[in-house]
């Protein structure tokens, strides 16, 4: 099975504004396999994530369908007047965006 990435957010956990990530629920090497068979997510913060990716670890958002995960969109980061921002889009807005994920 193809690795689709070193890190798959399947959810997030967002602040009292909404705008800011706190959280992501992480599977660690996902691939195209049942979601029933892929264990082990691990909530963690959004900073770890950021220096993952700043260190060139690669990132996916999952998206459950039917009892099987899809890969989404790759995550990148976003640094805006000092502040690093999650985003599955290039836009310079000073919040994160992982499109349509869940809430955990």
């Amino acid at each position: 099975m193809e690795k689709w990435a070193n890190y798959g957010i399947a959810a997030k956990r967002m602040d009292e504004t909404g705008h800011h990530i706190q959280k992501v629920l992480v599977y660690l090497a996902p691939c195209s396999i049942s979601s029933r068979a892929m264990i082990g997510a691990l909530p963690l913060d959004k900073s770890f994530i950021i220096r993952q990716v700043e260190k060139g670890e690669t990132v996916v958002t999952l998206i459950g369908y039917e009892g099987h995960w899809q890969k989404g969109s790759n995550v990148h980061v976003v640094e805006i007047g000092g502040a690093k921002y999650l985003r599955t889009d290039g836009n310079a807005i000073a919040e994160d965006n992982l499109g349509n994920l869940p809430d955990f």
